[in-house]
């Protein structure tokens, strides 16, 4: 096996020599396959991507680009290795996403960053969907926001936390929709809000409450219907609630090649 292996690359190296030394792209052999030094075109003329086959399979480091010359992405493909490793970018060249391909799906863990280098996201991916937990950061580089997937649909404990670390919200997903306990936390720890969903709609009471402990006001829900509510402490503005974790963080970008 190894002795097929090491053929194979000294093969690869012969012939990406040989492409290079001629300057020939995009050749064929006699058998169809794609051989040395290739590249790829937009509907324009301007180059879509480059890289490198051997018996009709990419090695190395296939370099893909935007139509107006800037490098988009690129993915690594290392011989008896089935993943492909990818890096994408920002205008400014910097990293956008890291993490890796099976069969031009996503898989694995999946790194988003922003312009300035900061991580902004991890995600865990199976067959191009996220699987797993998936993590939003705070530039300090604390977690913001975990969230459960299965199979691409939420699905497990969704949490919000203050850069302190301390827990905003704690909800549940069953198959994509909040089901079950609703909770929302002042920065002190205290309760803001408890209650309940069924399906994503509002279900059962709802109690909102001061940092302070006392009771604001009670909503009484019967699957997203208000029932009744009752006052307890005149306020002008509700405080805020956030209803929905953040979306798939990696772009889709990624997704169209």
């Amino acid at each position: 096996m190894k002795t097929k292996k090491t053929l194979f690359i000294l093969a690869g190296v012969i012939i990406l020599f040989l492409s290079e030394a001629t300057g020939q792209v995009n050749q064929r052999d006699e058998q169809g396959r794609r051989q040395g030094a290739w590249q790829g075109t937009f509907p324009d003329g301007s180059i879509r991507y480059r890289g490198q086959f051997v018996d009709d399979q990419p090695v190395g480091t296939f370099i893909y680009f935007n139509n107006d010359g800037r490098v988009r992405a690129e993915l690594v493909h290392q011989s008896g290795i089935d993943t492909v490793y990818a890096v994408f970018f920002h205008r400014n060249r910097s990293r956008s996403a890291t993490g890796q391909f099976l069969n031009r799906q996503r898989v694995g863990k999946w790194t988003l960053y922003s312009e300035l280098g900061v991580k902004l996201s991890e995600t865990n991916y199976r067959n191009d969907l996220p699987h797993g937990t998936s993590t939003m950061f705070f530039n300090s580089g604390v977690p913001a926001e975990t969230v459960q997937y299965s199979e691409g649909k939420k699905h497990g404990e969704w949490k919000q936390y203050f850069e302190n670390g301390q827990v905003r919200l704690e909800a549940y997903y069953q198959n994509g929709l909040l089901s079950g306990a609703f909770k929302v936390f002042y920065e002190s720890g205290n309760p803001l809000l408890t209650a309940q969903y069924l399906e994503n709609l509002p279900h059962l009471v709802w109690k909102y409450y001061t940092d302070n402990g006392d009771l604001i006001r009670e909503r009484h829900y019967e699957k997203g219907r208000l029932e009744k509510e009752t006052v307890y402490i005149e306020q002008e503005i509700d405080p805020a609630i956030p209803l929905q974790p953040g979306s798939d963080p990696i772009l889709e970008m990624i997704r169209s090649f």
